[in-house]
């Protein structure tokens, strides 16, 4: 007797209809709650039109409300709503009795992601639709549907989709825990931000001159923080333009991406990992490591300005040893938090002290790492060749210099040199409990040809009247920069080409304004370049000023001014007369030292002695300031 065995080819499924249907009717509230809430959108519209009628709907309406929505409002509702959908569709993953019931069904891994992801997708993009479709159809029967607008913002939804969910997903595949799949979408979307933001705000305790709460150099490992900062819509010529698609295309890949990583996890993930924080072993050194960093960095920094700061700090930067031990304490009650989550138990203190010798390494090393500026952040300077422009503030005076001032640019850096190789002796200086020396606040920002901020410094200089005579102190360079006369006259000039057409003088004691005659404008300006020159100005006196250059007139003047091609374009009829024209005005803060300036507004009948005597009197002046030009 011979046996024949007949063999079918059998067919391997990537998608369950089964499943799917079940996912979309199982969590219906979920989508159908979001929908109905979208709903109201375009019932709003179709009330509006049939109440006001449509005579001023345009397409480009239409286009630029498609565009706004898209960039103000979908990247933050799709950001929340992913993580809702994700917690929804691998429910089933944080169960040892539901993920054991799933992998005992009749599809293989691979099928169960991708129905899974299916669902989760289709949760997401359905309220989109419930929207957007009843919108575009309102829009036909009225006439003022733009359909490139429709299709483009339907586009960035489906990219948004795929980002969120996918950040989502590959959280849902690390974690064992429902609880703390959220936590974890969080911590991936704002973590390397924050952490930058941290490191950044601990280092300004260390480093002299370091400000500034973030460079935004890790806001790109944040999809919903780029999305905002780069999606832009508005009208240009009067037509509606979405901007930042590309960078919304670049993250839907990532998204993309991620899915594909999170089949890998999900197809090595162990049925035995539901209930865990961390569902692979190789991730908990980062878990435990990674929270005490974040401990270090927050409570550790916390309590170094409770106990330490307030009490025994003497000067402005923090002292090394105290804020290792306080970095050091921190990181072991993180490291400890983190291995009782991880082993589900308070029993964890026992064979420890190989984690805790490794954490107080780390924190005395990240302490050592800044305080003597292993990265060279105190002496980091621009490369004077990237420098477009810059700015220099101190003393309430802003002074700009750009690169057709070869000269002052260099003497600009040369200072900054000199302050940064004086670092230790700002620290030392400004520490010391007794016999203070003064200081004055300095602002330095440079910036490219596209106007983007290479470097940010902000100092608060000790100025040591001995030093001021010393060549190659930044004391004696910042001295001899700010009382220079062509320093002084390059920042009131008007620009070459310039051509006065206005001059106002306003005294806020009685809200009056004056407008001078044109035959005074030369007279008046000359004064003010003469005051320039003499350092009559505020902020031009030097490091040491004297105190009466400080106190103001409770009046200033406006210089109006065009440059010829402007001017010329007002006498050809071709637009009016601009009110502020490529920063040729000057708007002049009046002092008593401004001694020349004062005489040429009484010259020009535009100050009155009953003016000038108002404000002598409000200063408590008795008679005007005078200053000894010979």
């Amino acid at each position: 007797m011979s046996w024949e065995v007949s063999t079918m080819p059998s067919k391997r499924s990537f998608c369950s209809a089964t499943l799917l249907k079940k996912n979309l009717s199982r969590f219906w509230p979920l989508w159908g709650g979001a929908s109905l809430v979208g709903v109201l959108i375009p019932l709003w519209l179709l009330l509006s039109l049939l109440s006001y009628g449509h005579q001023n709907a345009e397409a480009a309406d239409f286009a630029i409300s498609c565009y706004t929505a898209v960039t103000a409002v979908v990247p933050g509702v799709t950001f929340c709503y992913a993580i809702l959908c994700a917690m929804a569709v691998w429910s089933y993953l944080y169960s040892a009795r539901s993920v054991g019931l799933f992998h005992a069904l009749p599809m293989d891994r691979t099928c169960l992601f991708v129905t899974n992801t299916l669902s989760g997708l289709a949760m997401m993009l359905i309220p989109y639709v419930t929207t957007g479709l009843p919108v575009c159809l309102i829009a036909l029967g009225w006439g003022f549907l733009d359909l490139g607008a429709a299709l483009e913002t339907a586009a960035l939804v489906i990219l948004m989709t795929l980002t969120f969910f996918g950040v989502a997903t590959f959280c849902a595949m690390i974690t064992g825990n429902i609880f703390a799949l959220p936590a974890f979408y969080l911590v991936l979307n704002f973590a390397f931000p924050a952490l930058e933001l941290m490191v950044t705000g601990f280092a300004q305790q260390f480093l002299v001159g370091l400000a500034g709460a973030s460079t935004g150099a890790l806001d790109f490992l944040s999809p919903v923080m780029m999305l905002y900062g780069r999606l832009n819509a508005y009208y240009m010529d009067d037509v509606p333009v979405l901007e930042g698609a590309p960078t919304a295309a670049v993250y839907g890949l990532v998204g993309i991406a991620l899915l594909v990583v999170s089949w890998g996890l999900y197809r090595l993930r162990r049925s035995e990992s539901a209930g865990d924080v961390v569902a692979f072993r190789w991730l908990r050194p980062v878990f435990r490591y990674g929270l005490a960093l974040a401990f270090a960095l927050t409570l550790g920094w916390l309590l170094y300005q409770i106990i330490w700061y307030t009490i025994f700090q003497t000067g402005e930067y923090a002292d090394f040893i105290p804020m290792a031990v306080c970095l050091a304490f921190a990181g072991v009650v993180g490291y400890y938090v983190a291995s009782m989550l991880l082993e589900k138990t308070l029993r964890v203190f026992r064979r420890s002290w190989p984690g805790v010798l490794t954490v107080c390494a780390g924190a005395v090393i990240l302490c050592g790492c800044v305080r003597f500026d292993v990265l060279g952040m105190e002496s980091r300077l621009p490369r004077q060749e990237d420098v477009a422009w810059m700015t220099m503030s101190i003393g309430g005076q802003d002074i700009t210099v750009d690169a057709s001032q070869p000269g002052d640019l260099t003497r600009v850096l040369e200072i900054h040199r000199s302050i940064a190789a004086d670092a230790d002796y700002i620290r030392e200086v400004e520490g010391r409990a007794e016999n203070r020396l003064p200081t004055r606040y300095l602002y330095l920002r440079y910036y490219d040809a596209r106007g983007d901020q290479l470097l940010y410094r902000r100092y608060n200089l000790p100025v040591d009247e001995a030093r001021l005579t010393s060549p190659g102190t930044y004391e004696y360079l910042l001295e001899s920069f700010l009382t220079d006369p062509e320093v002084r006259l390059s920042q009131v000039t008007l620009p070459q080409g310039s051509e006065i057409v206005d001059m106002e003088l306003t005294d806020y004691i009685s809200g009056e304004s004056m407008v001078c005659d044109p035959e005074y404008f030369e007279t008046i300006y000359q004064a003010y370049l003469q005051d320039a020159r003499e350092g009559n100005l505020p902020g031009f006196e030097g490091l040491l000023p004297e105190d009466d250059g400080y106190s103001y007139y409770p009046g200033d003047l406006t210089i109006r001014a065009v440059s010829r091609q402007e001017d010329s374009a007002v006498d050809r009829g071709e637009g009016p007369l601009p009110a502020d024209s490529s920063g040729s005005n000057r708007y002049v803060e009046l002092t008593p030292r401004m001694t020349h300036t004062i005489e040429a507004l009484r010259e020009a009948d535009l100050l009155t002695q009953e003016t000038l005597d108002a404000w002598n009197e409000e200063l408590g002046l008795a008679v005007p300031a005078t200053v000894d030009h010979s």
